[in-house]
């Protein structure tokens, strides 16, 4: 078989887009200046930020974290384990190794959930204290197992939202805000975006050095940690930086092989087509 210009470009394609998918999954990742995979432990997978500790708000002591088995899924990144927060459990990460934390400018904050409780606001990944002391969070709200809402705030003021009938109980979903100072703040679901505001965006965040970073409550009340989350987190991430549609939508597609796979084969389908309208063969 005549190899002819086209094909020989479709078979370079086919055999670099798993090394080109994967390499740019990988530094999105490794970015983050904060990567919880939740592997059994509470630390940064990137080795930049402090190691969670496992909190009980009843209690107001620590705790030993307890992790689920979730077995397999196509989904970047993941190991297979996630961290179980129920009752009044959370994660404390304080302000960070480097109070890297506290972050004034551009933010995404991303987490992978299954939410199992229902409730009027569960809170992920949040640093909204106190008034006054309100920076960033990442919450659902009025759960139920028919739909919900997903929801970001920004300095205690600033809030976008998304409704539902996708966002509910027992499945896995990634959620995900973008910050853009001054600019936009975008809300994505399963990696494609569903709320956009453009209009009042702060052009800056609250310099929050007193409040901790919580996963799985707000950092409210006394003892801290309102809002509980009930559920299992797979991964969450956070990065000083504005992620563009296409990074957000790069963490939540399928392994990089199968993007490849579905990509080469549309490149073949596409020459086909072309081919055969002008009588050539492929």
């Amino acid at each position: 078989m005549k190899t002819t210009p086209q094909k020989f470009l479709l078979l370079a394609l086919a055999s670099c887009l798993p090394v080109f998918c994967f390499q740019a999954q990988a530094q999105i990742w490794t970015s983050a200046i904060g990567l919880y995979e939740f592997n059994n432990n509470l630390n940064d997978s990137n080795g930049l930020a402090s190691s969670g500790t496992s909190w009980q708000r009843s209690t107001d002591s620590a705790v030993s974290a307890v992790y689920s088995n979730v077995g397999s899924s196509t989904l970047p990144g993941w190991d297979g384990v996630a961290l179980s927060l129920a009752s009044t459990r959370y994660v404390n990460l304080g302000q960070g190794a480097s109070n890297e934390f506290q972050i004034t400018g551009d933010l995404t904050l991303f987490a992978r959930v299954n939410v199992t409780g229902t409730g009027t606001t569960l809170a992920i990944i949040s640093k909204d204290g106190t008034a006054g002391n309100r920076s960033y969070a990442l919450r659902l709200e009025n759960i139920t197992g028919s739909g919900g809402t997903l929801s970001s705030r920004f300095n205690g003021a600033t809030t976008i939202s998304h409704t539902s009938a996708s966002i509910t109980t027992g499945k896995w979903m990634d959620l995900a805000v973008v910050f853009d100072a001054n600019d936009r703040i975008e809300l994505y679901l399963d990696g494609v975006s569903v709320s956009t505001i453009t209009s009042g965006v702060p052009a800056s965040l609250t310099n929050n050095s007193t409040t901790p970073l919580l996963f799985g409550a707000v950092p409210q009340g006394s003892p801290i940690g309102a809002d509980n989350w009930t559920g299992l987190m797979e991964r969450a991430a956070i990065w000083n930086t504005a992620l563009t549609d296409a990074e957000v939508l790069s963490l939540s597609v399928p392994e990089p092989q199968t993007v490849a796979m579905i990509l080469s084969a549309g490149f073949f389908v596409v020459l086909w087509r072309i081919r055969r309208r002008r009588g050539q063969r492929i």
